[in-house]
């Protein structure tokens, strides 16, 4: 029952995050004394003493390059000084060194420090402190590129001979230390850099004293160490400590100040205090921005972390800026190739990742490895986390294949780098075998689970929360197997670990009871699931509040425990819950900015609900109005909503606005993305606490600027309308009835398995009664439908009988059971789901014989929710416009089948093929347009070369729109499964989809249309016409080939332009479902037209005229007069 899982799974590093740790000798540019003091009268001395002053300016100003030619020339005087083996020209290469290890040129930097190191050797031999001070310099350039055992082997070389030569309370002596400590920590070996560290703070106190510089630098770093070791207080007692020290000694505004701001801001961060966390941030960019300047390394580094900051919070719109600047300072004082540069590549992947930009993202990480390689080399911790990054972003799309090197790659180097005892290391492992588990292979998956676990318990220790981490993950790979009594013991151990360390309320806690109320509920154990899930319920509430998704996850859990015990009435209780906290999400995650197909993904693990409450319905309470009323509304709330998340419509109607209401637009959509992104991340490094206050005041901030927005738009008030039956019901005529047709799986709650996918039908009238019936399974319908279709569309026109055979047998499935929820209604608004989307209700033949048509009035919605959208009228702002006969341009290739060759050259329309699409001229839609021209208001006409698509997108809410043209349609490659166990996982990851945007896959060929090199330069798409602005167009006709037909999906009605038109803001729209004659289409569209101007409604007026063309000896076939389908508004067009 992996659908009931909320699990926490521990995924990637979140980039490498910039902090401040001094290595002594490798942020000193030295200086020679004896050259300045000992000749200073002499004229090169004094030359040397201003270089000296130039180069420590510009270090101190991150001026990198520019020092360069300044070591250059100060090793040139020192060398005339005082000769080529002196040790103060090996502290002038030394010096050089550094300046090349700062740029990111490890090689140059390793060549002069080793030349510095030789002259040392060679002049004051091996155990002498200057040798010692290269040895140690050149330690630090290895710990910079991650050869830790090199520079480990260096540093204890130096450290023995500054003891024996300096004694240990030497302050070279306690620089060493502070090195090596600072090594351990980075290898995860805290318990070997802490007695380091501290006997470093103790000579330092000793020798300088409390008030020394360097004594508040090692106070600093020991207080990073207990940071990483999660004793937050005593590393807050030394920064504090660390900040007075240096308050004192350097001023208020003084780098170092600055550097303990960034720290303390750092530990805020890792406590979950955020707005200290900011505040701090803040405070030390001031700082460096006045004291270095804008473009300094130090000023790009606290940026960095402030916009990591927000990116934790899920405030990506303020998280991007700072990250560009910050790699934009780094490139341009460190160069493109700096191991810094990568750093801030991987963080801003790390964000377009997090946004859905898996492209952008995915070039950004390339870059970043890539620099990596070549500068730290291919075995360096900084390249292991691209990689797993990178790796992780194609797991996440689905890629396997893409991932399992990089994650291999990533963990080999964590090994051979970091060793195996280290907590990144355990991160590699656990994120190799999360693949594994997506793969199946659950025995690969169990093994590295088990080497993470047993890493985080001897590096982390038992109560960690990585180590609860690791047994819940543990525990659900066995549960997913049915081995239900090995994983009791792993959510047992997880859940204790969490209530000790986090606390009896904290969101972790409900989740390992959810679990494990989730592994009861598979063994049948329902009394024992069912108090565990209340629990889970309470926390979540009382921390959260009760619009949280995990929330609905809990309630519906429940839910179920209720259903397998026959608990009709909690079950629905529950369940009710649970969908409207789906609903609140839901409404918020599909208007935010970012990611389309997170946001179909998201939609995607709700399919779970939608079909429990329909199966609950139709098969279990088929009489209970309680449990009809919730699958309805269920259903209309979600059916056809993937396709408002791909479209832009809000943007759209945001460009559309005065300057006063695109500001509230750019504010509610910055907003609603935050807590999009803040709600999926959970809660992170903040405390529940916090995280619940920054949820509950988003939370008021959108409500607040919903009402301003709604009191200045319209057209925003239309779409934030709320669904319920009611309000839908209001739009309901009384002689009409909403007919809602809907796809679903049957659930059976105690063995857990899904039936076959069967359809049902909803009936709501003008009273909000709702009723609703099951019509059998979908593989026998739809193979009716395909014949009716077929015999339509492509059958031979003079066997009738054959065609209304399947008519008739098509009628006793779909339509004959629903009469007596009729009431004798006659006019129906009919929203098909599936393939019942493909044909036309009114060619339909019940027992005698007669056309739906004859007795109905059928107008068509892709959702009963699109009534919601006929409460307010909106002005049309021009005219009609007619737009017919492209001028395509085009070369057909002789193997391109494009059309029915079966119904002659003036078809409109064919299926285009993926890469050789081309159009014929259709002459017929000229003549066409030239006869509808009188019957409109001095329409607008765009024909021929004025016929593109540049044109259609510039037009804004004329009254009528008629696009008389090619229309196509790709049907998409894969069929959708069923919804499995897996694919209705409560897991946004496992429902990534990766499949181009179906609403590309439809649309429109215009002026231009090329299909030479993949181009498609006349071609409208369906996502094209969806960021249309038609709000105030009355009617949209599409006279062309299957411009009714859109990608079917179940759930989601079509993907195609009937859909589009309706997110356009269009009110109604004519459509095609297969290829039309030109002849019949012109007679079709001038009666239709005439009878327009005469008042009739819009669908009222097509029924008039396909009666009419139905009686005529010409035209009495359906393949004529029910191709055309009215959808949207049935009214008059005044």
């Amino acid at each position: 029952m992996t659908h009931l899982l909320k699990t926490l799974l521990f995924l990637l590093s979140l980039g490498v995050i910039d902090f401040y740790i001094n290595i002594f000798p490798l942020k000193a540019i030295t200086v020679s004394q004896n050259i300045i003091v000992q000749n200073s009268e002499n004229e090169k001395y004094t030359e040397a003493e201003k270089l000296y002053e130039q180069l420590f300016s510009l270090y101190q100003q991150g001026k990198y390059k520019e020092a360069i030619p300044i070591a250059e020339k100060i090793i040139v005087l020192a060398k005339e000084l005082v000769g080529e083996k002196h040790p103060d020209t090996a502290e002038a290469i030394n010096n050089l060194g550094t300046l090349y290890r700062e740029i990111g040129d490890y090689k140059k930097a390793e060549d002069y420090y080793q030349q510095a190191l030789s002259i040392y050797r060679e002049v004051v031999g091996n155990k002498h402190p200057g040798t010692a001070s290269s040895l140690n310099t050149l330690a630090g350039l290895y710990y910079y590129q991650g050869k830790y055992q090199e520079a480990e082997k260096i540093y204890q070389e130096v450290l023995a001979i500054q003891r024996e030569v300096l004694g240990d309370k030497d302050i070279a002596t306690a620089t060493t230390l502070n090195n090596l400590a600072l090594l351990y920590q980075n290898q995860g070996n805290y318990e070997g850099a802490q007695p380091l560290y501290e006997e470093a703070l103790q000579v330092y106190f000793l020798v300088l004293g409390e008030n020394h510089p360097d004594t508040a630098t090692a106070m600093n770093n020991l207080g990073l160490l207990y940071q990483y070791q999660g004793d937050y207080q005593k590393a807050q007692n030394f920064y504090e400590r660390a900040l007075t020290v240096r308050k004192q000694v350097s001023g208020q505004k003084s780098p170092d100040v600055a550097q303990t701001l960034n720290n303390m801001a750092l530990l805020a961060e890792n406590k979950g205090d955020y707005p200290r966390a900011e505040a701090l941030y803040k405070e030390a960019i001031a700082i460096y921005r006045e004291v270095l300047g804008n473009n300094h390394p130090d000023t790009a580094t606290s940026l960095n972390n402030l916009g990591l900051l927000y990116y934790y919070q899920g405030n990506y719109i303020a998280a991007e800026p700072l990250f560009k600047e910050t790699l934009a300072i780094r490139q341009q004082i460190l160069g493109a190739k700096h191991p810094d540069v990568a750093l801030s590549l991987n963080n801003l992947a790390l964000l377009y990742h997090s946004q859905g930009n898996h492209q952008e993202a995915e070039s950004l990480y390339q870059d970043a490895i890539a620099i990596q390689k070549e500068v730290l080399g291919k075995n360096h911790p900084n390249t292991a986390t691209s990689l797993n990054n990178l790796g992780e972003l194609y797991r996440i799309q689905g890629n396997y294949e893409s991932a399992q090197p990089l994650y291999q790659e990533s963990l080999s180097i964590r090994l051979k780098v970091l060793g195996e005892k280290h907590p990144d290391t355990a991160q590699s492992l656990n994120n190799l075998a999360l693949l594994y588990y997506s793969l199946g292979d659950y025995q690969t998956a169990e093994e590295l689970y088990q080497q993470a676990l047993k890493i985080h318990q001897e590096v982390l220790g038992e109560k960690h929360p990585f180590t609860a981490t690791s047994f819940n993950n543990l525990g659900e790979l066995y549960r997913i197997q049915g081995k239900y009594e090995t994983a009791a013991p792993f959510y047992q151990q997880s859940l204790t670990i969490r209530k000790e360390i986090l606390g009896e309320n904290h969101p972790d806690v409900a989740q390992s009871f959810n679990n494990l109320a989730l592994l009861y509920y598979n063994q049948g154990n329902y009394q024992s699931a069912e108090p565990l899930y209340k629990q889970a319920i309470t926390i979540q509430q009382k921390v959260f509040g009760e619009n949280h998704p995990d929330n609905a996850t809990y309630l519906n859990n429940l839910a179920m425990v209720y259903w397998a015990t026959d608990k009709l009435d909690s079950t629905l209780d529950y369940l009710t819950q649970g969908a409207n906290v789906e609903e609140f999400n839901l409404a918020e995650f599909l208007n935010s900015s970012g990611d389309e197909l997170r946001k179909q993904a998201y939609i995607n693990t709700l399919y779970g609900t939608t079909n429990w409450t329909v199966s609950l319905h139709l098969n279990y309470a088929p009489e209970n109005q309680k449990a009809t009323d919730l699958a309805l509304t269920t259903i209309l709330r979600r059916k056809g909503r993937v396709l408002d998340a791909m479209s832009n419509i809000v943007s759209t109607l945001r460009q559309n606005s005065n300057p006063e209401t695109e500001k509230i637009f750019n504010t509610l959509a910055e907003k609603r993305s935050q807590l999009a992104s803040l709600t999926l991340q959970g809660v992170g490094k903040m405390s529940p606490t916090l995280y619940g206050e920054l949820i509950a005041s988003l939370e008021q901030n959108i409500r607040q600027l919903e009402t301003d927005l709604s009191n200045n738009s319209a057209e925003f008030r239309t779409l934030n309308e709320e669904i319920t039956l009611s309000t839908i019901a209001q739009q309901i005529p009384e002689n009409t009835v909403l007919v809602e047709y809907i796809v679903y799986y049957p659930f059976e709650p105690k063995t857990e398995t899904w039936g076959k996918p069967r359809y049902g039908v909803y009936v709501l009238d003008h009273n909000g009664k709702s009723q609703g019936i099951d019509l059998g399974e979908t593989e026998i319908i739809d193979q009716l439908v395909e014949h009716f279709r077929g015999n339509l569309a492509y059958g031979d026109i003079s066997d009738l009988d054959n065609l209304k055979k399947y008519a008739q047998q098509l009628y006793k499935l779909i339509f004959e059971p629903l009469l007596p929820l009729l009431n004798n209604k006659k006019t129906l608004l009919v929203s098909p789901d599936s393939q019942l989307n493909l044909i036309p209700f009114a060619a339909l033949q019940d027992n005698q014989g007669k056309y739906l048509v004859e007795d109905y009035s059928i107008s068509y919605l892709t959702s009963g929710r699109d009534l919601l959208r006929l409460k307010t009228k909106f002005q049309s702002q021009s005219q009609a416009i007619i737009v017919a006969n492209p001028i395509y341009d085009l070369k057909i290739n002789d193997d391109t089948n494009f059309m029915a060759m079966n119904r002659g050259a003036n078809l409109r329309g064919g299926d285009l093929d993926a890469l050789q699409w081309c159009c014929t001229a259709l002459s017929g839609t000229k003549a066409e347009a030239e006869a509808i021209i009188p019957l409109l208001s001095q329409p607008l006409v765009y024909t021929e070369k004025d016929a593109h698509t540049t044109n259609i997108t510039r037009i804004k809410a004329p009254k009528i729109l008629h696009l008389a043209t090619h229309g196509f349609f790709l049907p998409d490659v894969k069929n959708s499964p069923p919804p499995t166990l897996s694919d209705t996982q409560n897991n946004l990851e496992a429902n990534i989809i990766t499949s181009e945007n179906p609403l590309l896959r439809s649309g429109l060929a215009l002026t231009g249309f090329n299909p030479q090199g993949n181009q498609m330069s006349g071609a409208l798409t369906a996502l094209d016409a969806s960021s249309l602005y038609l709000w105030g167009t009355k009617l949209v006709v599409l006279s062309a080939c299957q411009t009714g037909v859109g990608e079917v999906k179940n759930g989601d009605g079509v993907y195609g332009l009937r859909r589009a038109f309706v997110l356009a803001g269009a009110e109604s729209q004519l459509m095609s479902l297969w290829d039309v004659y030109d002849e019949g289409t012109k007679d079709l569209m001038i009666k239709y037209y005439q009878k327009l101007t005469q008042g009739e409604g819009r669908s009222e007026a097509l029924r008039n005229v396909q009666l009419e063309m139905l009686k005529s000896e010409k035209y009495y076939h359906p393949v004529f007069w029910a191709a055309f389908i009215p959808s949207g508004d049935w009214r008059t067009i005044e």
